[in-house]
């Protein structure tokens, strides 16, 4: 394993995700005091949300294709040419037609709001710390 350490003397705002964030400021001594004394992490700051209020939802993504060239190979030759982009953004901009209409909105995604996973034990068994 190649340890990179890298030194900053301004402020660092590191994510890692809707789990790992509030576990990384707990573990940092950021949350509520309470909390952190349980378990013998010193307090830096006492910030009561950490931690809290998370609220799961179930991601649903249907994918179609709208004409024989709209394949995935297709999208990833379109996206990846900046110029084909810009032209197709000017064209939808001017009329609301041409490529972007293809290549751009050939997804659906939805939520779904379960609240009977939140009794689930592999919800109640996720690691809070």
């Amino acid at each position: 394993m190649k340890l990179i350490e890298y030194q900053e003397n301004q402020e660092v705002i590191l994510s890692a995700g809707a789990f790992d964030t509030p576990k990384i400021l707990l573990l940092s001594g950021i949350g509520p005091t309470q909390e952190l004394t349980q378990h013998n992490i010193e307090t830096l700051h006492d910030l009561p949300g950490v931690g809290k209020g998370l609220s799961d939802h179930p991601l649903v993504v249907i994918g179609a294709s709208y004409a024989p060239a709209a394949g995935l190979s297709d999208r990833v030759k379109f996206v990846s040419n900046p110029a084909a982009v810009e032209a197709t953004r000017e064209q939808w901009r001017r009329d609301g037609t041409g490529e972007t209409n293809l290549h751009q909105s050939c997804a659906i995604t939805g939520w779904l709001k379960e609240n009977s996973i939140l009794t689930t034990n592999e919800y109640q068994n996720l690691d809070a710390l």
